[in-house]
């Protein structure tokens, strides 16, 4: 039986995926008299007296809808309604698993924008949040921004935060290991829809420069055919930061320089620490006599034999490749050996042979301990949660990465879109060290250790930025930056050079004319814009839509009802 057939099968037996379980049971005239009449009129006369009642006396406090139309089921499309059910079950069922709270499927058999918004008002009382599930973009957009702006629960739209969270999270993690800045990076979204929009916007958010869509299509443009108004709005964001990049100064490829610089030094310092033998002769020679004695000793091959069988994968694929007649490939075994193991060898041996004599002898392996021994750490030791001295190397971990995020600047905002994604920051600022704490706990020290002391130092760098910046002149610093930045691009106007990426990016953004009418239209002036900004960022409608002052909606229209008004 396949796992497609086994999966039908088994929703058959289960008609559904959960079932509704009372808290209490009704076994007794009383039980039901607390339970339903009379006793529940006096929690609903304290509900109808204050509504923020309902958290406290019903399951308001802990139950979400989730709410889809079946109109963008991944892998499936547009099912519609009844067919998106067993999707819809299943997401409740994780609510319920992975984080105890309760949830209900609410699947809607419309797919009209208006409909779906009135229904999920209506009935919005009866749960503390609503999950927005596989609709369709760019309508997903529009509901999620105006059920936000309608109601006064938490409104989450699994296939925009949920992704872009998992995304960002994963991308700060690869920018710390990679030791790279969100500043330098180049980043290629590979899909417009729900999820890489949302991806889009957070990245942006968080501090990212260069940010490219695409499409079936190829890359995406203000120029290109066919864009919905979120993916109109996202390439005028993208455009406005490519002008402030040129006007600043800012460079597309800063900092390359020095990642060009500690790549190869961080390879050849990777490839040492792995065999530390083969590049230093004074750890060598204290291998060789050991190796050398194993040569010539059979018992002592079938001890290292069994020490290294639950040793670790390194251990395991150094022992793959040894030769017992090749000194080297011994001493490679020998230089994976944690601390302990050399113990648990020494035992094996026993207390007389040639193996032993030359570990003993000029104190060897007591000074192969010392190599991986920082402090009095043995830098090769795995905390797990035992209570030893390695385990301070996770607690510092989540010290120093909860201090390093704890200063890094977060831009405020009015809009609650902005606002929401702010408090998913401020979330992963306590989720991150954490996380940290338990990849410590679960890796050798040393590794440990490289990962608070770079927390660390971005703590100092972080502290050191905010000092200096906080006693600057901000205003001379961006004059000399814009006639930096104005002088760099009048000589490359004259030599009429451009770079391969700036070539690229107007290719993307329709800019590569250089004609008067291209120049008329590629941009629109910083104070034109500001002024339309200010203008346009007021409640109002457009198109029949209703929008809130400093709204997702009312910026994504901006530049939308500029150009029109333009045009008349």
């Amino acid at each position: 039986m396949t796992n497609a057939e086994k999966a039908l099968q088994l929703h058959e037996e289960w008609n559904g995926k959960f079932e509704t379980t009372p808290k209490m049971k009704i076994q007794t005239r009383e039980d039901l008299a607390l339970a339903y009449t009379p006793g529940v009129a006096e929690p609903c006369k304290v509900i109808a007296k204050d509504k923020e009642a309902a958290y406290k006396y019903t399951i308001k406090s802990n139950t979400i809808a989730v709410v889809s139309d079946g109109s963008a089921v991944l892998g499936l499309g547009n099912i519609g309604a009844h067919a998106a059910m067993p999707v819809m079950e299943g997401k409740a069922v994780l609510f319920k698993e992975f984080g105890n709270v309760n949830a209900v499927p609410v699947c809607l058999d419309t797919q009209d924008t208006e409909e779906i918004i009135k229904t999920v008002v209506n009935i919005a009382p009866a749960f503390g949040g609503i999950n927005l599930e596989d609709i369709s973009a760019p309508r997903c957009f529009e509901i999620e921004t105006r059920l936000k702006e309608l109601l006064d629960i938490p409104v989450f739209h699994d296939d925009q935060h949920g992704t872009a969270i998992v995304v960002l999270a994963g991308i700060i993690n690869g920018l710390k290991v990679t030791g790279k800045t969100k500043e330098d990076c180049q980043v290629v979204v590979n899909g417009a829809g729900s999820a890489g929009v949302a991806i889009t916007k957070l990245l942006l958010t968080y501090g990212f420069k260069h940010v490219t869509m695409c499409d079936k299509s190829g890359i995406l443009s203000k120029a290109s055919e066919g864009l919905n108004w979120m993916q109109q709005s996202m390439m005028e964001v993208q455009r406005i930061t490519k002008e402030i990049q040129s006007k600043y100064g800012v460079s597309m490829t800063s900092g390359c320089l020095t990642s060009l610089i500690q790549l190869p030094i961080f390879l050849a310092l990777y490839r040492v620490i792995q065999n530390i033998p083969a590049y230093v002769p004074k750890v060598y020679d204290m291998y060789k006599p050991i190796a050398t004695a194993i040569q010539g000793d059979s018992v002592a091959q079938k001890a290292l034999e069994a020490v290294t069988a639950d040793g670790g994968q390194q251990l395991t694929n150094a022992m793959k490749s040894i030769n017992y007649e090749n000194t080297n490939t011994i001493i490679d075994v020998l230089a994976n050996f944690p601390r302990t193991l050399w113990d648990t060898f020494a035992q094996k041996l026993g207390n007389s042979g040639a193996v032993v004599d030359a570990m003993t002898a000029n104190s060897n392996v007591d000074n192969i301990k010392q190599i991986y021994n920082f402090f009095g750490l043995d830098l090769t030791a795995v905390p797990h949660f035992a209570l030893t001295t390695a385990i301070i190397i996770p607690i510092l971990s989540l010290i120093f990465q909860f201090l390093s995020m704890k200063v890094t600047p977060m831009q405020g905002s009015d809009d609650p879109a902005q606002q929401a994604t702010m408090g998913t920051m401020k979330t992963m600022m306590y989720v991150m060290p954490i996380f940290s704490f338990f990849v410590c706990v679960n890796v050798p020290c040393g590794v440990g250790l490289y990962w608070a002391m770079g927390s660390f130092i971005s703590f100092l760098t972080t502290v050191c930025t905010n000092a200096y910046f906080k006693h600057c002149d901000m205003d001379k610093i961006l004059e000399k930056s814009m006639a930096k930045a104005a002088k760099k691009n009048a000589k490359k106007k004259k030599k009429n050079k451009k770079s391969f990426m700036e070539k690229m990016q107007e290719a993307a953004y329709g800019q590569a004319s250089s004609s008067e009418e291209g120049k008329a239209t590629s941009s629109v002036t910083n104070a034109s814009l500001k002024s339309y900004t200010s203008n346009t960022m007021k409640s109002g409608t457009d198109g029949g839509t209703k929008y809130r002052a400093g709204s997702l909606a009312s910026k994504a229209n901006i530049m939308q009802n500029y150009n029109n008004d333009k045009d008349k």
